[in-house]
């Protein structure tokens, strides 16, 4: 049996492939990443972060900062990756990304996991209503048909059902006379109130980033055409 040599990939210096992957664009670092496991564990580990911001910032029009609490990987399939459905076992493509919800959801996964603020009580009858004030609601994070018919705000089931458990452990310490506990729950409302604030905001700057995205997409393709016809103007004349 012949003898498996190692590759060449495996033998270089992690920094020197650092540079080489550093001039990559994102579609390219996202294609890597289902080439192969080396390719995949390499770009996706912790000190990969530099390779997917340089990627993004040298891609045209730049784009929106990765939010701290996600990886630079998953920020860059969300911005730049197939427009799937992320759910599980869902094939739904032409997908739009949800910056507030943070996921890329068909209409139809949308309509099994969101919660409207008008039926929450009937949803979740245990859960206290205060809870909606402590995660983003997914009305402001797209610019799609779907959202903009929405006339009550729209929640994220698993982020309700996250959050409940959160609250619920500060008011069991709160309960047992933790000491602190109400300080501490009181600073852990506050620092969500001004999180759900930040997402929002973040959502619109995407929004906005999208649009301008379009405008250059369709720019180029004028362009593409325009320096078509010019060829065939020309091959004409030689003719």
């Amino acid at each position: 049996m012949r003898e498996t040599k190692p590759s060449f990939f495996s033998e270089m210096p992690l920094d020197i492939l650092h540079l080489i992957l550093g001039l990559l664009d994102p579609r390219e670092l996202l294609s890597l990443t289902r080439t192969n496991r080396a390719f995949r564990q390499t770009l996706l580990a912790d000190n990969a972060r530099p390779i997917w911001k340089s990627a993004r910032m040298h891609w045209p029009g730049g784009s929106p900062d990765c939010p701290p609490d996600i990886s630079e990987a998953r920020w860059a399939d969300l911005l730049f990756g197939d427009a799937k459905c992320d759910m599980q076992g869902c094939k739904s493509e032409d997908v739009p990304v949800n910056f507030t919800l943070r996921r890329r959801v068909c209409r139809a996964c949308m309509k099994e996991h969101l919660v409207s603020k008008r039926i929450y009580r009937r949803v979740y009858p245990k859960y206290d209503k205060s809870i909606l004030y402590l995660i983003p609601s997914g009305n402001d994070g797209c610019r799609s048909q779907f959202w903009e018919r929405k006339r009550c705000e729209y929640y994220w089931d698993g982020d309700i059902q996250n959050m409940a458990k959160q609250v619920a452990n500060y008011q069991e310490d709160i309960k047992s006379g933790k000491a602190g506990a109400e300080d501490a729950f009181l600073s852990f409302k506050s620092a969500r109130t001004a999180y759900v604030e930040s997402v929002t905001e973040h959502a619109q700057v995407c929004m906005d980033w999208l649009e301008d995205q379009e405008y250059l997409r369709r720019k180029q393709a004028v362009l593409r055409i325009k320096a078509r016809r010019k060829a065939c103007v020309i091959f004409s004349n030689e003719r």
